[in-house]
């Protein structure tokens, strides 16, 4: 079911979310368990120690079904061990965040995709599982009346790959974009068909430019945008997607503020969608923020990030990427 691009306050000069879209979240990155929450009627950015992780990880990835529950997979783990397959789970309605163990991952990895239709389904797809076993293609199904996770092959990705960008149109498909594959910068789009819970090549939202670790925003109805990222060299670029024909492309307008990869981001969707922290040079704690009206990115202050953080992970109670 597609939710209505609700427009609370817009055009009085009134920041406000979607009917329902209360709070965003960054969690972990940095090999931290640092929890930090967005309060979307604001777009003021605090530290919420309710939402710390259960265990310090970086590269961890989120979603949500917006509704009950968001869910962080995976990771690399605080402690140096390598990749895990942990996820925690927090509470849309207390804020509270707690291990939960039925949602871990099928297998150890971090740098996955994840995204969600917001209703019955999350997941978690591709991924590194370790040095001499990287670029999977593994998908992962979260059921999310029973929030247990489980292997789920038709959701496999058609190239292994990590450190990608992804998104949801919150009712038909979601996007897995670009990331590394073996042997490059990958352009290559896999799009899930929710109905069906199944991947597949989609050439036609394939990215320009091979891109790794850019991220992605959503206004839930229209459009969605792949941002940022790592191309041989640090980008300030944008491509839109446009959801009734499942085209990507270029869209100057819409440049960032400055150079970003590996930033968590989250969308109110229908308002406003956050791009916040990242690198490169040194970890950011400063917040793009994309009017969804205008299409327009610009740094927003009140949205920066109580610590400089880069390799975290965002979700939001009003949007499932």
């Amino acid at each position: 079911m597609l939710k209505l691009n609700t427009l609370s306050g817009f055009g009085s000069g009134v920041s406000g979310g979607a009917a329902g879209a209360t709070y965003g979240y960054t969690q972990g990155g940095n090999a931290s368990l640092l929890g930090e929450r967005m309060v979307y009627a604001t777009s003021v950015q605090s530290a919420h120690t309710d939402a710390n992780l259960s265990q310090g990880k970086e590269n961890p990835n989120a979603t949500s079904d917006t509704t009950l529950y968001g869910y962080t997979y995976a990771g690399g783990a605080w402690e140096g061990a390598g990749r895990v397959r942990e996820t925690d789970r927090t509470t849309l309605a207390t804020s509270v965040t707690a291990a939960h163990t039925d949602a871990d991952l099928s297998t150890d990895r971090y740098l996955v995709a994840s995204t969600s239709d917001s209703t019955t389904y999350g997941y978690a797809c591709g991924g590194s599982h370790a040095s001499g076993n990287m670029n999977q293609v593994t998908g992962d199904r979260t059921v999310f009346a029973t929030s247990v996770t489980s292997a789920h092959t038709d959701a496999d990705l058609t190239v292994g790959r990590q450190c990608f960008a992804s998104v949801s149109d919150t009712g038909t498909y979601g996007y897995v974009l670009g990331g590394y594959s073996p042997t490059a910068h990958a352009t290559d789009a896999d799009r899930i068909t929710f109905s069906t819970s199944t991947a597949a090549a989609h050439t036609d939202a394939d990215i320009p430019q091979g891109n790794n670790s850019g991220f992605c925003v959503t206004d839930g109805v229209l459009y969605g945008y792949h941002a940022g990222g790592h191309t041989g060299s640090y980008i300030t670029t944008v491509n839109r997607l446009v959801y009734s024909t499942s085209v990507l492309s270029a869209h100057t307008d819409t440049n960032l503020s400055q150079t970003r990869m590996a930033a968590a981001s989250h969308s109110d969707n229908a308002v406003y969608g956050y791009c916040l922290g990242g690198n490169p040079a040194a970890s950011k704690d400063d917040t793009d923020r994309i009017t969804f009206s205008t299409a327009v990115f610009a740094l927003n202050t009140d949205s920066d990030m109580v610590t400089a953080m880069l390799n975290h992970a965002g979700f939001s109670d009003g949007s499932p990427s």
